[in-house]
């Protein structure tokens, strides 16, 4: 039992990563009442900053973007 939650040993699925694909997977795989499924996800709450459409820029920086960064694109958001 970690931080109030009871936890298996083993699992029929895990899921890692509960984006939009992640949460479909589980909530089908889930639909068997017989397998125990594990979805995992390593970001945290969001606040009301996240919701604000005006500042999606800076959810680029710091730990929404794990430090990723892509290549240039020449053909890419040009819109």
């Amino acid at each position: 039992k970690i931080a109030g939650r009871t936890y298996l040993k083993e699992y029929d699925f895990v899921i890692v990563g509960s984006g939009p694909g992640g949460c479909v997977l589980a909530n089908r795989l889930s639909e068997n009442s017989n397998w125990n499924i594990l979805l995992i996800e390593a970001g945290t709450l969001e606040g009301v900053i996240e919701n604000v459409p005006l500042f999606a820029p800076y959810m680029f920086l710091g730990r929404y973007n794990w430090g990723y960064n892509a290549e240039p694109q020449s053909y890419a958001c040009l819109g």
